[in-house]
Formats: structure tokens, sequence, C-alpha cells
């Protein structure tokens, strides 16, 4: 996935500087050892989630699969984000265009 800023605005995964240093000090609690097990139910319904999009026998790319998995438990952890858009729409500074890549 590659995300490319444009504008003056910076967000969580773009920012730099004071304002970086700002943000990840307001998010390091989300990261301490008593934190990701709380995360278990999130992370089940999102694994949930996907299996229902799939259908067997059908034809996965596994990197676009698990690269949509991480985002989407990522987004629900850290903004309490439903989906990946709405994790990347907080995430992300106005104006940032995201693809993702295919196999």
């Amino acid at each position: 996935m590659r995300a490319a800023a444009s504008g003056r605005d910076a967000a969580l995964f773009t920012s730099e500087g004071a304002l970086w240093r700002r943000q990840r000090k307001i998010l390091a609690p989300l990261f301490t050892p008593r934190a990701p097990p709380a995360y278990a139910v999130d992370m089940v319904a999102c694994a949930q989630r996907a299996l229902e999009r799939w259908s067997d026998g059908e034809a996965l790319s596994l990197t676009r699969e698990t690269t949509r998995l991480t985002l989407g438990i990522a987004g629900k952890a850290l903004f309490d984000a439903d989906g990946i858009g709405q994790a990347l729409t907080v995430a992300l500074p106005a104006g940032t265009s995201v693809a993702m890549e295919r196999d």
C-alpha cells in the first residue's frame, strides 16, 4: 500500500517533527503490554467478517486479504473505525490518495 500526502495537513501516518511526537505520546498507551489482549474481540470480529467475504474454492490474493484484515484490525483498535475506509479517513490527511498494489 502507498500513501501520497497532498496538501499541508498532516495526520497520524504522515506527520513529522513536533506533531508526530505529540501524536505518538497520545497513542503510546495503546501499545503497552496490557493493551493488546483488549483487542482480541475486535481481532476476532474482523477475522469473521473476512471469512464471510470469502467463498469456498475462491482464489484470493493472500497479500491483499491479509493487508485488508490488518488495516481493519488496526483501524478498529486505534480509531474505533468500522472498516478500512473509515480508518484511513481518520489516520490520513484530507487529500491523501491510497492505492493498494495488485499482486
